[in-house]
């Protein structure tokens, strides 16, 4: 009896050892789906870790942003309150004017 080469190959494999390694790669394939589904769970908890971070990074650049407006606001404020001070140190007659002026001022005018 003549055995190509392909039917000795399969000659050598009795039917047992076949089914041991079909179940090999069955438990092999199973572990790297279960590998995947667990990676796909870590990337989507860290998306939602990732978008929560973005969110207080914007709620921070607001801060930032309100913090800054404020700033301005308060440097505007002092460059008037020097001229002020410029103008009843360089007209001595009536030093309280300018104050009188800021008490009839209501606090929100003031601020803004």
């Amino acid at each position: 009896m003549c055995l190509k080469m392909e039917e000795f190959e399969f000659v050598n494999y009795d039917a047992p050892r076949l089914r041991f390694e079909l179940d090999q790669e069955k438990q092999m394939k199973e572990m790297l789906e279960d590998s995947v589904s667990e990676l796909s769970t870590t990337v989507m908890n860290l998306e939602k870790r990732l978008a929560c971070v973005e969110d207080e990074g914007n709620e921070w650049k607001t801060r930032h942003d309100t913090q800054q407006e404020l700033n301005r606001q308060l440097e505007r404020q002092i460059a008037l309150l020097q001229e002020k001070l410029e103008e009843i140190r360089a007209n001595p007659v009536d030093r309280f004017s300018s104050i009188r002026t800021y008490d009839e001022m209501p606090l929100v005018s003031m601020i803004f």
